[in-house]
């Protein structure tokens, strides 16, 4: 085995993965070799870097913090490449297309552009590192990764939280800004508080799909609910474990021209 990239392709360089990350095997086909972690040794028969990288950012526990980080950046500018290559020149045929990563600067940079909005949300690795993304929105709903930071080392009171947001804000531009969105955890919310007390005129929302999720929560810990909850699990898995009742079913259905989810 070999752990250097002499064996990729000359007309195409090396990714990253390869540079003391990954243990370059046999080749498999045409510059395509085999892959072992160098971190928690597992094995791919056929080393693809998309997936390498997305495995020392996401999945590997033994992967170095500064590394999975620096992979995990490297995934999210694949993504948005790929997105970018995939949509149509035509904005109007897809409103979601996100702005080009290089060109953001430029972009938010313009005096004409403004009306943006601020998103933020944090999550836990496997590792147990606390990442959050920044977001950029537009007007047309184009959106842009400002920044992917490693907060672990920091306590995520409001008071931290807010002053990590205006470094952005101070970025993109106060006059640019108007309104940041976050789910409602009390530091987060907090930190959305201290922003517009400080910038009156940014607008504080409220992640509202987070907002429903909770609804729904306490929803189904009603005892009614509980109960109707389960009589509709005995129902389902009587028709899936019954082939003869499940047929009787969907002629029912048939029957009674009743439209399932997104039909119509």
């Amino acid at each position: 085995m070999s752990s250097g990239p002499s064996k990729v392709s000359k007309g195409r360089p090396p990714s990253d993965v390869w540079c003391n990350h990954m243990i370059q095997g046999n080749m498999q086909s045409r510059g395509h070799y085999s892959a072992t972690c160098s971190y928690c040794r597992q094995y791919w028969r056929q080393g693809r870097p998309q997936v390498l990288s997305a495995h020392l950012a996401n999945h590997c526990k033994k992967c170095p913090d500064d590394v999975s980080l620096y992979f995990a950046k490297i995934v999210r500018k694949n993504l948005a490449k790929e997105e970018e290559e995939s949509a149509d020149e035509d904005e109007s045929d897809y409103p979601n297309k996100r702005v080009r990563q290089t060109g953001i600067k430029n972009f938010y940079g313009g005096e004409k552009e403004s009306n943006f909005t601020i998103a933020l949300d944090g999550w836990t690795d496997p590792r147990g590192n606390s990442l959050w993304a920044f977001i950029l929105l537009t007007p047309s709903r184009k959106e842009y990764l400002l920044q992917l930071e490693d907060l672990s080392k920091n306590s995520h009171t409001a008071e931290y939280l807010s002053k990590v947001i205006n470094d952005i804000i101070c970025k993109v531009g106060i006059s640019k800004i108007v309104a940041i969105v976050s789910d409602n955890a009390a530091n987060v919310a907090g930190a959305r508080q201290l922003i517009t007390n400080e910038y009156p005129s940014i607008i504080n929302i409220r992640y509202i799909a987070h907002c429903i999720n909770l609804i729904s929560s306490d929803i189904v810990k009603v005892d009614q609910v509980k109960c109707l909850v389960k009589r509709a699990n005995i129902l389902t898995r009587y028709f899936k474990n019954s082939t003869l009742a499940s047929t009787w079913l969907k002629e029912a259905i048939d029957a009674k021209n009743i439209a399932g989810p997104g039909q119509s």
